[in-house]
């Protein structure tokens, strides 16, 4: 089930701090907690702590929706609403219900439902998709926050952010996923026999997660990555689909914009962004062994298409078995959202795009004949960008955070990582990468 798009953050990780100023959490989870009660029909009010704990819960719940707002004004939250959901949470269920209850009604807040299909495609495959119930603030409620000195932008002055515990099986295997028609089903979690292989894979992970944890991430949100592996119902299994490491949590930094990325800190540094330019692309063609150089040109710009719909083809071609006769959902939405007035994707017809990129980028004119898939070219990106997070944790003492074809370092760790990503690149790839790097505090630099 897909519980909410990158664009959201899940409810209830917050928790009011009691400040000696009579502005602040508590007080304004109390004003809040007061209007919700007041909505309700209820014959027996709730008294001392339990009218204490249901105003904590109000508190929790407005936090979170604030907060998204920092990113978005605009920005869902999203919540599964199962019973199961809530245990060992910050506010329980019952809670939870009765605040909605309230809040919807009373003009604070606005929901979308949420949905779930089950599909049995008749040969033992069952997948279902779906989306969680999402939430997002009204004006009433950033009114009502202001009152009591809390802005979206000064809520961590009065809110602290309860984190889960990191991972304790940051290294997962997922099944196939399963397609019908433009839908698309990701595979299930499934169960793996643990060998030394995968042993040492989890306790990378598990150091890396171990030694971010002590670093202060400033502007952004970690909670530990997970290791995903692809295809693990193909057998025999190698290890070798998929693998990125993936930041837990709907709010985490990969979610972030690249402008908002480079406004983070690690360690109170200051930070850079490292892109591999091309990286799909330039992976296949140092494994099949022919020339390519993005540095004389930037691959994606080809004729009078914009790049983001040639980088958009290419990206949804490699990572589908067969070319595309029409645009996915998710990809025109996506086109829709870029730049200040969005990409109309009637404009560019599939049909009539991809001949031209292929006349440019001729590596991918046998792409459903060719061995490799999308999940072969991610295994080796993800090799080479843990093994430079690794080296740099491990012999250096240097934090980065992983964006699956980049890397966030300390900006005065910018040259060392680029060499060091270069060179562990080009061992899994038989092929010498071109370096992006981005930082606010200068202009691009090309490696």
């Amino acid at each position: 089930m897909s519980r909410g798009s990158s664009r959201e953050n899940e409810l209830c990780c917050w928790a009011p701090i009691g400040l000696p100023c009579p502005e602040g959490g508590i007080a304004f989870c109390d004003a809040l907690g007061g209007i919700l009660a007041a909505a309700e029909c209820r014959k027996n009010q709730r008294r001392s702590s339990r009218r204490q704990t249901f105003n904590r819960a109000a508190g929790a719940v407005a936090a979170d929706l604030l907060k998204a707002a920092v990113i978005d004004p605009e920005r869902w939250s999203w919540r599964l609403l199962t019973t199961a959901s809530f245990t060992g949470g910050l506010v329980s269920y019952t809670d939870f219900r009765s605040v909605l209850a309230a809040a919807e009604p009373g003009h604070l807040l606005e929901k979308r439902p949420g949905h779930y299909a089950r599909y049995d495609f008749g040969d033992g495959g069952i997948a279902g998709a779906g989306r969680a119930t999402r939430f997002r603030a009204l004006p009433s409620l950033f009114s009502l926050a202001a009152e009591y000195g809390l802005t979206p932008e000064t809520l961590e002055d009065h809110f602290e952010r309860k984190l889960p515990p990191l991972p304790t099986k940051p290294l997962v295997l997922r099944g196939s996923s399963i397609r019908s028609g433009q839908h698309k089903f990701k595979g299930r979690s499934i169960s793996f026999m643990r060998t030394d292989e995968t042993d040492r894979m989890e306790q990378d992970i598990k150091d890396l997660n171990e030694f971010l944890f002590r670093c202060e991430i400033g502007g952004g949100t970690h909670r530990g990555y997970r290791r995903i592996f692809n295809e693990g119902d193909k057998t025999p299994y190698r290890w070798n689909k998929g693998g990125r490491l993936y930041s837990a949590g709907d709010d985490s930094y990969q979610t972030l914009k690249k402008d908002q990325r480079l406004q983070m800190t690690l360690g109170g540094e200051p930070v850079a962004e490292i892109d591999i330019r091309a990286s799909y692309l330039t992976l296949l063609h140092g494994l099949r062994g022919v020339p390519f150089d993005p540095n004389k040109r930037d691959p994606y710009r080809i004729g009078h298409l914009p790049r983001a719909v040639v980088k958009a083809w290419v990206t949804m071609t490699i990572g589908h078995a067969k070319f595309h006769r029409r645009w996915p959902r998710r990809t025109v939405q996506d086109l829709r959202e870029t730049g200040e007035e969005g990409i109309d994707t009637k404009k560019y017809p599939v049909k009539q795009i991809a001949p031209i990129i292929l006349d440019r980028l001729p590596i991918l004119r046998d792409w459903p004949e060719q061995s490799l898939s999308g999940f072969d070219l991610m295994y080796r990106e993800s090799v080479a960008v843990i093994g430079t997070m690794l080296e740099l944790m491990r012999t250096h003492r240097v934090p980065s955070l992983s964006v699956h074809d980049s890397i966030i370092v300390p900006a005065r760790w910018t040259n060392e990582t680029a060499e060091i990503l270069r060179r562990r690149y080009e061992r899994v790839a038989k092929i010498v990468p071109f370096l992006q790097v981005n930082s606010a505090l200068h202009p691009a630099q090309l490696f």
